[in-house]
């Protein structure tokens, strides 16, 4: 599944969740969401993996907002029955960053978007005459 696929999809639940009345939940939902927001054609496991591996090479702590690690959780069920094999695989690859300590959703979100980005070295200029 793509970057796009899945801000759609958590946003359709989130939609769906709050109807339901569990307004914060669609909440953390919607700002989860924007984690998939402007990646290209990035798919989810390819951007997890970016993720996971500058939090490691940062070394963050593992945490995560719990509450919504468990609405994934069930959201990654219900793919698993209805035999939706590539999105149950994604979100079991989104869940992959729920470890760990309990953190915001704010923070949790933040930290997610910094990581996207893979941090380039910078080259001493080796040419330089001064």
């Amino acid at each position: 599944m793509r970057a796009e696929q899945m801000r759609l999809t958590l946003t359709a639940f989130a939609a769906a969740i709050q109807e339901a009345g569990c307004n914060d939940s669609a909440d953390e939902l919607r700002k989860l969401a924007t984690v998939f927001n402007g990646v290209g054609d990035s798919t989810v496991s390819a951007l997890v993996k970016k993720i996971e591996s500058n939090w490691q090479k940062s070394g963050r702590s593992p945490c995560h907002p719990g509450e919504l690690k468990a609405v994934l959780v069930k959201l990654e069920e219900a793919f698993d029955r209805s035999g939706a094999k590539q999105q149950t695989k994604d979100l079991s690859s989104l869940l992959l960053l729920f470890k760990g300590a309990s953190q915001s959703i704010d923070d949790f979100v933040r930290d997610c978007s910094a990581a996207r980005i893979t941090a380039r070295r910078l080259r001493p200029n080796l040419f330089f005459i001064g």
